[in-house]
């Protein structure tokens, strides 16, 4: 049984690699929706680039954070990452508040260590569930804790 196993499973991965000439297949489409990575649904043309980019210093916050997803997926910078989520939470963009103030609050990630502001990150959190955000709210719970345990001076244990 083992062997039969063994050998429909080979066969399988043999003829699909052979149906493609044993390249990657092309993207999927379903109901005429194709699928597709998540560094290809986010990237950008430099021309998208440039009309985001002035929509974004025209106070769009959707544009903002739209280039901050392109930062973010596809090319990997992160100051600019940061630059355009801070951005768009500033320009009121609900989303962008609440991500923003995770990076500000992340601990765990290396990569943000130097953006790290624990009263930032709840001023962003308040923000954001002022507008009924539900995760906001659960998160500014637990950074108030975080930043009380912290004042009182003792180990602030995660919960």
């Amino acid at each position: 049984m083992k062997c039969f196993l063994f050998i429909l499973i080979a066969n399988v991965f043999f003829f699909s690699c052979c149906s493609y000439g044993g390249e990657i297949p092309p993207p999927i489409k379903l109901h005429n929706i194709e699928i597709s990575s998540t560094s290809e649904s986010f990237n950008l043309s430099e021309n998208q680039r440039y009309e985001l980019d002035i929509k974004s210093k025209g106070g769009d916050g959707d544009a903002s954070y739209r280039l901050h997803q392109y930062y973010t997926y596809v090319c990997f910078n992160i100051p600019k990452q940061i630059k355009y989520l801070a951005r768009s939470a500033s320009q009121g963009n609900i989303i962008a508040q609440y991500n923003y103030a995770m990076i500000l609050s992340s601990e765990e990630d290396d990569s943000y260590l130097k953006y790290y502001n624990l009263d930032n990150a709840i001023n962003w959190l308040k923000m954001a569930a002022s507008h009924g955000y539900i995760k906001a709210e659960v998160e500014l719970l637990r950074l108030e804790r975080l930043k009380e345990t912290i004042r009182l001076g003792k180990d602030h244990p995660m919960p």
